[in-house]
């Protein structure tokens, strides 16, 4: 019997042009069968393969594809596509390439514990890339970093100490006892240690260098004086990003203010942590305007407990917070260097704060930059917090800015603006396609849309394929119109990551749940009719 509408199951009117490549040849053949021929005869067709020397593997009903292979070990993939070819039923023949939507490295914790990078979309971006088109710099502003760290050693493009008379160009960290742990080798873990080199942990970029600045001496202090410092030396010196995983809850002082000016003016992206005083004052350099200022969420998308808010905040991301379950493994592991009285050695450690959020940010800004160049700060910041997932209120917030920072949005460009749209009636009929809305707040306007219930669709086919799918941003939500029809403000429209196309169909029939007394089956949606709008 048959089945309900399904979404998106327009088959290929072509060959597959070969624009995306596969990472390695494969043997399967995707073969298209012309139009009406399986269902006339879908016996022949295969008995028809299996003589010609070709054993069926599958067939996918939603494209229409059959897949095979050769049984012949000697037959190459390129003979047996001719070979598909010349049979009088057969539309095209191309190679099944295989692809990767999402990197995953093999560090030892990567898997089990580093549920941060994937609550930053960090798969799904190092699947686009890991950083490593271009030479992207990161400064490191903390308490210097242990250059001997196997995850660290080889990630280095020089450094200072600003903590000593004089300076020194040596920026290892000596922590004190009592504070522990080297801070500044926790926060530069996080950015980009070594990733894919089968020990440790993954960093947000695996392709940065880091550029460790020491302003904070061995009993985490530091000074305005010395910050100013180490951001004019960072900017001099070359540095693309500059992390500030640090803070002062007092009014700034000029030099401080002028360095920062200076770092912006200059073209460099820098991002500080918002502070960890569950205050609503947001520590400086992260409230300066000209800063990305970062808050800390849980292992849940929760806003950490002990999180600075307020509205200075431009955007979110993991840091950690134990006090929700008591539970270590909700803290963020990174690299590590830990100090006792019996001995001091490198390692993985946990460690939680905003000081842990803010280096994730850094990194997806050196992932954008090494994909598409040179940004500037103000851009940079524009497109994080235009690509980030809302969380708390609907649109911007005290509590987590735009949202949680999304590596794959940010790195794919993904945007509002990109999008196209189209109102569905319940019966499937487009009512209207002209969409108005804002990049930045995601609101919503529709222009002539007829009075009843629909259902606004939105769809940004990120690897530009033509269909709904994996990898791309969809969602579908209801909207009523009242009568009279005419204008139709919805006031804020997220479209959602696909992890696989069937969530299409979970999202249509999620959205008629949602509405009262509609008991109509899923719609089919056809990409042809969806329109980009003024945005």
């Amino acid at each position: 019997p048959a089945g309900p509408a399904l979404p998106s199951v327009k088959r290929p009117t072509a060959k597959p042009s070969g624009v995306f490549q596969s990472h390695r040849e494969s043997d399967r053949i995707q073969v298209m069968p012309r139009s009406g021929a399986m269902a006339a005869d879908s016996y022949a067709c295969l008995a028809h393969l299996a003589g010609a020397g070709f054993e069926v593997i599958e067939e996918l009903p939603l494209t229409g594809l059959v897949i095979v292979r050769a049984a012949r070990a000697d037959r190459s993939v390129q003979d047996s596509v001719s070979r598909l070819e010349a049979m009088p039923w057969v539309d095209w023949a191309a190679p099944d390439g295989i692809v990767h939507a999402a990197a995953a490295p093999n560090d030892r914790y990567y898997e089990l514990l580093q549920w941060n990078m994937r609550a930053a979309s960090l798969p799904e971006a190092w699947g686009i890339t890991t950083g490593e088109e271009r030479a992207v710099v990161v400064a490191v502003l903390d308490s210097g970093i242990r250059p001997e760290h196997e995850d660290i050693a080889g990630k280095l493009a020089g450094g200072w100490d600003f903590t000593v008379p004089g300076g020194d160009p040596d920026p290892t960290d000596e922590p004190s006892l009592d504070i522990g742990f080297s801070h500044g080798t926790h926060v530069a873990g996080i950015i980009a240690a070594a990733t894919d080199n089968a020990v440790g942990v993954a960093g947000v970029s695996w392709g940065a260098s880091l550029m460790p600045i020491r302003v904070l001496a061995g009993d985490g202090r530091g000074s305005e004086a010395w910050l100013a410092e180490g951001i004019r030396w960072a900017v001099a010196n070359g540095a693309n990003v500059i992390n500030m995983s640090l803070g002062t809850d007092e009014s700034p002082g000029q030099a401080l203010e002028d360095a920062i000016g200076f770092a912006h003016s200059s073209g460099v992206i820098m991002v500080a942590a918002a502070g960890n005083d569950a205050s609503s004052k947001v520590l400086y350099p992260a409230s300066d305007s000209r800063v990305i200022g970062v808050s800390a969420t849980g292992r849940y998308n929760e806003l950490a407990g002990y999180s600075n808010y307020g509205y200075e905040i431009d955007i979110a991301a993991p840091g950690g917070n134990v006090a929700r379950r008591y539970k270590p493994q909700d803290a963020v592991v990174s690299t590590g260097y830990i100090v006792s009285p019996s001995k001091s050695e490198c390692g993985y450690m946990w460690a939680e704060g905003t000081s842990m959020a803010a280096p994730h940010v850094s990194g997806v800004a050196a992932l954008v930059l090494a994909r598409m160049g040179p940004m500037s700060p103000s851009d940079m910041a524009r497109l994080l917090r235009d690509t980030a997932v809302d969380l708390g209120m609907p649109g911007d917030d005290s509590e987590f800015g735009a949202g949680l920072v999304n590596a794959h949005a940010a790195v794919t460009q993904s945007t509002m603006d990109r999008a196209v749209f189209a109102v569905y009636s319940p019966e499937g009929r487009v009512v209207s396609t002209v969409g108005c809305g804002s990049r930045s707040d995601r609101s919503f306007e529709l222009q002539c849309v007829v009075e009843g219930n629909h259902y606004l669709v939105g769809w940004l086919d990120v690897n530009q394929s033509g269909d709904i799918d994996t990898g791309d941003y969809f969602n579908v939500v209801p909207i009523a119109v009242p009568s009279g029809g005419a204008n139709v403000q919805v006031s804020q429209f997220e479209l959602l990551y696909l992890e696989s196309a069937a969530q299409v169909d979970s999202a249509i029939r999620g959205a008629i749940q949602s509405v009262p007394g509609a008991f109509h089956e899923p719609f089919a949606i056809d990409p042809l009719q969806m329109t980009g709008g003024r945005r």
